[in-house]
């Protein structure tokens, strides 16, 4: 009798671990789904917001925005102490100490990089309007920021260096990547901090203190 209760415990346990394993394993393809339910609802957003506004860009004169990108520039090179004389047209050009021209194509106004983090802002479900409104400015602010001394440090380059495979790899990789990293730890943080919760966050310090 003991060895037969023995046997039906042990095939007891043996059953519950199995029906444990077969839960796990649903909660997991249940968690998958929702994962990628989530990220698809995010790509298709993103894509979307991405186009609509591309497309309402692609209506305004890019002079615009080369422009107001070449203002920041000249104020950026007078802090290098450099002279700088705008040229208009397209695309727009500065005239660096009188002797460096540069140009500020539609790549350098960091358009697409703004459009880029406001898509990836818009697309984040779950995060209040308000908090999404505040992100996208800063991030705009944030990439700009970027661009701007990017393209300043390029400059300040050309200047004291007169080697060009060092000026080129230095612009079109070095700070091209490092502004798309820039965007990605930007965004990190935003998503971070738009999903924290701050209430929680009280009640647990003043617990401790209790």
């Amino acid at each position: 009798m003991k060895k037969s209760e023995r046997h039906r415990s042990l095939e007891t346990r043996g059953k519950r671990k199995r029906t444990k394993g077969r839960l796990k394993e649903l909660f997991n393809k249940k968690e998958l789904q929702k994962q990628a339910r989530i990220s698809a609802r995010f790509l298709a957003v993103f894509l979307l917001s991405f186009f609509v506004i591309y497309t309402l860009i692609s209506f305004l004169p890019v002079e615009l925005f080369e422009h107001f990108t070449a203002l920041l520039c000249a104020f950026a090179f007078s802090l290098f102490g450099y002279s700088s004389n705008i040229i208009l047209g397209e695309p727009v050009q500065i005239l660096v100490n009188g002797k460096y021209l540069i140009e500020i194509s539609y790549l350098c106004t960091g358009l697409l990089e703004s459009t880029i983090i406001t898509s990836a802002i818009l697309a984040s479900f779950g995060i209040s309007i308000r908090k999404r409104v505040v992100g996208i400015l800063a991030g705009i602010f944030f990439v700009n920021f970027l661009n701007v001394l990017r393209i300043a440090l390029t400059v300040h380059a050309i200047v004291t260096s007169q080697n060009v495979a060092y000026i080129d790899f230095i612009h079109n990789f070095l700070f091209r990547l490092t502004l798309f990293v820039g965007i990605a730890c930007y965004y990190a943080a935003w998503f971070l901090l738009a999903t924290s919760n701050p209430k929680l966050n009280l009640c647990t310090k003043k617990s401790k203190k209790h």
